[in-house]
């Protein structure tokens, strides 16, 4: 990739994260990100039709840096473990951002943010079943109504207990029994 096209994805995460953090996903124009990112409205509009598309590339680019620390692992790891590895990492994401996740999670577009969010976890997990032959003939539905199942509960359990204050304990008790599900 082009190294300006580098420079200014990244100077928009960044100023989309610092706009986020400040208000709510629906009150953020595209000007305002253009503006806090030091580029221009056609820049951005070469790059993504909307605000909402660049929302799902902000979600990649965030599950980007989730997955090099199970990256490593991710051939290795049963499904379960894979699954408990991607719900701490959204879990350390959310309270290293708490007023991102605020804004996103309790505000009116949260139902938008779960939905591309889900997406792309979904996509990551149906290619973690595919690569697992033994999981796959376990189970006799399709990868992706496994994948849908799996990271709609957890986001909406993210969402709950964000929501009810997100104790790290509460985590780390979802963590424990999602490792002991199929046990």
């Amino acid at each position: 990739m082009d190294l300006r096209v580098q420079k200014t994805y990244a100077a928009l995460t960044t100023a989309f994260t610092a706009l986020m953090e400040s208000q709510p996903y629906e009150q953020i124009t595209v000007a305002q990100l253009c503006e806090a990112a030091l580029i221009r409205r056609t820049t951005f509009y070469k790059h993504f039709a909307d605000k909402d598309e660049f929302l799902t590339f902000y979600i990649l680019t965030l599950r980007d840096e989730f997955e090099r620390g199970l990256e490593a692992q991710a051939g290795n790891l049963p499904i379960r473990e894979y699954v408990c590895g991607m719900f701490e990492k959204v879990v350390a994401f959310f309270n290293e951002h708490k007023r991102l996740m605020d804004n996103a999670l309790l505000g009116a577009s949260a139902g938008v943010l779960l939905d591309a969010l889900a997406e792309v976890m979904m996509r990551d997990l149906v290619s973690v079943i595919e690569r697992d032959a033994k999981a796959r003939a376990r189970v006799g539905v399709p990868p992706e109504v496994v994948a849908a199942f799996v990271c709609g509960g957890m986001l909406q359990a993210l969402r709950k207990w964000w929501a009810a204050g997100c104790s790290e304990q509460g985590a780390n008790d979802v963590v424990a029994l999602l490792r002991t599900l199929g046990a």
